[in-house]
């Protein structure tokens, strides 16, 4: 049985064999919580993209308006950041006293810079433990994968080399659960996936959700799915991937309980007792 991690944006400064460490060091805590083991040996892979996708984002100027107020004018990101502030329920009022009361900002709405840096800014004062850098960040990253066929064809190949054949089971974190969705849903006969895990993951958003092949659905393969949120997580703003906004079978856990520091940490998700035991029954021979 193999096992695939497919993590989450901003690991530009890290490396495979780091992500694998920490996200093994939290499964198994979780593990010993739940009184259950992994199987040893365990085929662990880790299709590393941090790196791609921080270079290539570099490579292309002028697509991050998140990142500054005279950066060109992008909807995607624009919208996106809009969801997430929704979801979060920020207010008009809360947007207004950020603009220090400019109404004429909050009447052209998304398609004023200075108004979506005033969506950045109080969604980093609600979550501080995701911090300014990571709301101007993701934005931009999620519309890189999404709308860039070039580098989103780069990692999910990586994924795809990564399954190999035979049984697979897969995790995606945060923006990983969206790449490891998108690459599970080509049809590849030699791999089976008994258990396909996402945690804190962003798939229930308009925004995302429009720009994923379609039809909706559960990957092909993908035998059973589930999706495990905090719902203080504010990426995993639809912590529960319901029929009504998702329709595909999935089986939802919502009431994670990550630390304080992190809502939308792995480290917190792997090490639940009960994510941890539905891996490790995956990933053990029958």
């Amino acid at each position: 049985m193999r096992l695939v991690f497919v993590h989450g944006r901003g690991q530009e400064v890290s490396s495979e064999e780091e992500q694998k460490a920490a996200w093994m060091k939290a499964l198994k805590e979780g593990c010993e919580a739940a009184w259950v083991e992994l199987p040893d040996p365990l085929d662990v892979r880790v299709p590393f993209y941090g790196k791609i996708l921080d270079e290539e984002i570099k490579a292309t100027p002028g697509t991050a308006l998140t990142r500054g107020a005279d950066d060109p004018f992008d909807s995607f990101e624009a919208q996106l950041l809009e969801d997430i502030a929704d979801r979060a329920d920020i207010t008009e009022g809360d947007v207004l006293a950020e603009l220090a009361g400019d109404s004429q900002v909050l009447e052209r709405g998304v398609k004023d810079s200075r108004y979506v840096l005033a969506l950045g800014r109080v969604l980093a004062r609600r979550f501080p433990f995701i911090g300014d850098e990571f709301i101007r960040q993701f934005t931009p990253d999620v519309h890189a994968y999404l709308l860039w066929e070039g580098i989103r064809n780069k990692i999910n190949q990586l994924v795809v080399d990564d399954l190999g054949n035979g049984p697979t089971v897969v995790v995606g974190h945060s923006l990983g659960s969206v790449v490891a969705y998108w690459a599970l849903t080509k049809p590849r006969p030699s791999t089976t996936v008994p258990l396909l895990v996402t945690l804190g993951s962003p798939l229930g958003l308009s925004s995302i959700k429009r720009h994923l092949p379609r039809p909706l659905a559960r990957p092909h393969g993908v035998r059973h799915w589930l999706n495990a949120s905090d719902v203080r997580d504010p990426v995993a703003l639809f912590p529960r991937l319901e029929r009504d906004h998702f329709p595909a079978k999935v089986e939802n856990l919502s009431d994670i309980q990550n630390p304080r520091e992190n809502r939308h940490g792995i480290a917190g998700y792997l090490a639940d007792p009960f994510v941890a035991e539905r891996i490790a029954q995956a990933v053990s021979p029958p």
